[in-house]
Order: structure tokens, then C-alpha cells, then sequence
């Protein structure tokens, strides 16, 4: 079964909220002792400390937001951007910005003890140094293909203790995948295009090169028309 593939969420967002379901990931107990602090690498190089697994999730960025709630950990998420609009839980959550700028104070108003960010929108650029400078653990995350989508979830899985749970989730994503190598091997490739957003002056924003969208769509047995 080829998947399905929409707007930023690479493979079909329900399907990957499903499969934590599926894994029965609310029944894994966290990996880790609350009292140890966890130390990870973000995608710039960073040192990121955790003193305890992340409870209170500021999530910038829709992927990042449907990545913690594919591990099921969405009653941890406190506060998103204003343009992320799944799962639907969000919409009941407190903004702190959007394609205009991030506000760093109505982060730090949901009292996170960990915000995810990516360095599209200039967010990364923009609450990186204050959360450090009032030591608030930030994670950047980077998604060029598919092979770092599936370390996002397990470093994600980290820093909320659960680990077991990552390594389930990419498991059985990896055998999606397999499958869907299989089902379109030797079929011919339909042309597409793979609109993955649209801009405030209506531009429309397209799979390319060196992302995990492009990825996924050729994955998924189709070309760029």
C-alpha cells in the first residue's frame, strides 16, 4: 500500500499517529529514572541537557508537533505555532507565533522543559538563544530524508523517556517502507508534483531535492513532473 503523502507530515499523518496505537506504546513505561539527566545531540552540533524527561513540550514546526504525537505523547504538548493544524487536539492549544516571528515570552508562559524547534520560519534563530540564556533545553531538529525523520523520533523518544517507544515507532515505519519498496518496484512512475505548503502571498510551496517530502514521494513510486 503506497502511502499517502500531505503536506509536511512525509507519510499520511493518521496512519502515523495510528501505528503508536498500534505498538500499544501507551503501555511502555519510560525508559529512563525521572531523577537522571539525559544528554543528546541536536542537529547543529548542540549539547542538549535534560536534568528529567521532557513533560511540558513547546513543539515549532507542524512535523515536529505530529512527531510527539505519534509517540504518543500529545497530552505532553503545551503550546505550538499558529499554523499547526494536526491532530486536531491542537487547536485548543495556546499559540506562541507563526510565519510572522515567534514570541519568546508566550513560550516561556506554558512553562516548557523542552521546546523543539527546526530551522524553518526563523525559528531556530529567533528562540534558540533566549530559551539557552534562561535554561530551557531546546532541540533543533533537521529533516533532509527519511533516515533523519526516523533519528528525529528516536532522539524526540529520548528526551521524553521513552526510548522503547522510538525504537517500536521507526521499526515499524522501516517496515512500511519495505513494503511499499515492494509493491511499486518495476511499475512505471507517474509524474507529480507534491505540494507541500503555500506562502501569505499565495505561492505554493513544492517537494524538492534534499527533503524528506521529495524522498517520500519517490519512495511512494512516483517522479517530479
Amino acid at each position: 500500500m503506497r502511502p499517502r503523502v500531505r503536506g509536511a507530515g512525509g507519510f499520511d499523518r493518521r496512519a502515523l499517529l495510528c501505528a503508536g496505537a498500534a505498538l500499544g506504546l501507551g503501555a511502555l513505561a519510560p525508559v529512563r529514572a525521572a531523577s537522571e539527566p539525559i544528554h543528546l545531540r541536536d542537529a547543529l552540533g548542540r549539547d542538549v541537557v535534560l536534568p528529567a524527561p521532557a513533560q511540558r513540550i513547546v513543539t515549532i514546526f507542524s512535523s515536529n508537533t505530529e512527531l510527539v504525537a505519534a509517540l504518543g505523547l500529545m497530552d505532553r504538548i503545551v503550546g505550538v505555532e499558529e499554523y499547526t493544524r494536526f491532530p486536531p487536539e491542537v487547536a485548543g492549544l495556546p499559540k506562541v507565533g507563526g510565519r510572522l516571528g515567534f514570541s519568546v515570552d508566550a513560550v516561556v508562559a506554558q512553562r516548557p522543559d523542552l521546546v523543539i524547534v527546526t530551522p524553518a520560519r526563523q525559528a531556530a534563530n529567533q528562540l534558540v538563544d533566549p530559551m539557552e540564556r534562561i535554561g530551557v533545553p531546546v532541540m533543533v531538529l533537521l529533516s533532509r530524508g527519511l533516515d533523519e525523520v526516523m533519528a528525529n523520533v528516536r532522539q524526540v523518544a529520548l528526551a521524553a523517556g521513552v526510548g522503547a517507544r522510538g525504537a517500536a515507532l521507526v521499526q515499524l515505519l522501516q517496515r512500511r517502507l519495505a513494503a511499499v519498496d515492494a509493491r511499486v518496484a518495476g511499475r512505471p512512475a507517474p509524474r507529480a508534483l507534491m505540494i507541500t505548503g503555500r506562502m501569505g502571498n499565495g505561492m505554493l510551496l513544492v517537494a524538492r531535492p534534499g527533503t524528506y517530502t521529495n524522498e517520500a514521494m519517490l519512495r511512494a513510486g512516483a517522479r517530479h513532473a
